[in-house]
């Protein structure tokens, strides 16, 4: 428990258009957390899709693929990620390399990662409103903006707990973009409870926000072999459910596993925009074990915790 008081108590910076709320939180935290690159004993794949219902240009979507393995018997993490996202005519193109050292701690790791990479900003102003492209203040928005970036995270995990904080920040960006230069800070726990031998339970809550504006989110999912179900709410009036299926343990000849999840986010805010669903889809393949990895990294059985 030590651990979870000094990971929420540390708050990190991160420039970001907006938060990337994806609800599948436990497969999605490469995503946000470097030092989980190469946590898993397999070479780890995962694609996410997240879009609000609508056929508008200005529709919010984010997709986005990480790819993660341990190296050096399990010490280094290795891996990239690649978002493309849109929000209110505001897209971002993100590609980052990860990298992680981990320690041996308690019962556990103890990880740090970094994320250097580069990010485009583009900004359609005629997305939102016509109107906009005859305003000079918006006009100046119309034009791409290429720079570095770079990340840092702490997590600490082990077959029962997953915690951890992170941050990044674009280099160089123009302070008169206001839209783009906002701050993020992410904290975030994870727990497996077993109740038996067949099913767990998975309670997850996290801290992210931008500038002072901060986001608070919990869920809970049911765990069996063959897949999870859960459902879980933000505070931003949000309300979640999630599921997924494993196929390896639903048709155990699959060469590797894969995992295909579903998650429904819904609002009962009384902003008509907010109120739209938003539907995510993803897919995890979780390829072969790196040499040694298996023997010193949290098991693969169906509770494992990410």
């Amino acid at each position: 428990m030590k651990y979870f008081l000094i990971f929420l108590g540390i708050p990190f910076l991160l420039s970001a258009q907006q938060l990337y709320l994806f609800s599948q939180l436990h497969a999605s935290s490469v995503f946000f957390n470097p030092s989980l690159a190469g946590s898993q004993p397999e070479l780890l794949v995962c694609l996410l899709n997240k879009q609000q219902a609508g056929k508008e240009d200005w529709v919010p979507k984010t997709t986005g693929i990480t790819f993660s393995m341990p190296a050096n018997y399990y010490r280094l993490g290795l891996g990239a990620k690649i978002i493309q996202d849109s929000y209110f005519g505001l897209n971002t193109f993100s590609a980052q390399a990860l990298i992680s050292y981990k320690i041996r701690c308690a019962k556990g790791f103890l990880s740090f990662g970094m994320s250097p990479g580069w990010k485009q900003f583009g900004y359609d102003a005629g997305a939102i409103n016509p109107k906009h492209l005859s305003d000079p203040d918006f006009v100046a928005l119309q034009q791409s903006w290429s720079k570095f970036d770079i990340g840092a995270g702490v997590s600490y995990f082990d077959s029962k707990w997953l915690m951890g904080s992170s941050f990044q920040k674009v280099l160089g960006f123009p302070e008169h973009l206001k839209i783009a230069s906002s701050y993020y800070y992410l904290g975030h726990v994870s727990r497996i409870f077993s109740l038996n031998q067949a099913y767990g339970l998975r309670v997850s809550a996290q801290v992210r926000g931008i500038k002072a504006n901060y986001l608070a989110e919990a869920s809970a999912a049911i765990q069996h072999r063959l897949g999870w179900l859960g459902a879980g709410t933000r505070s931003n009036s949000d309300v979640f459910l999630l599921a997924g299926i494993d196929l390896h343990g639903a048709i155990p000849a699959l060469r590797f596993p894969v995992s295909i999840m579903y998650a429904f986010d819904v609002s009962y805010s009384n902003h008509v925009l907010s109120a739209r669903p938003r539907h995510e889809l993803g897919l995890v393949f979780r390829f072969k074990k790196t040499k040694h990895s298996d023997s010193v990294l949290p098991s693969g059985n169906h509770l494992r915790i990410l």
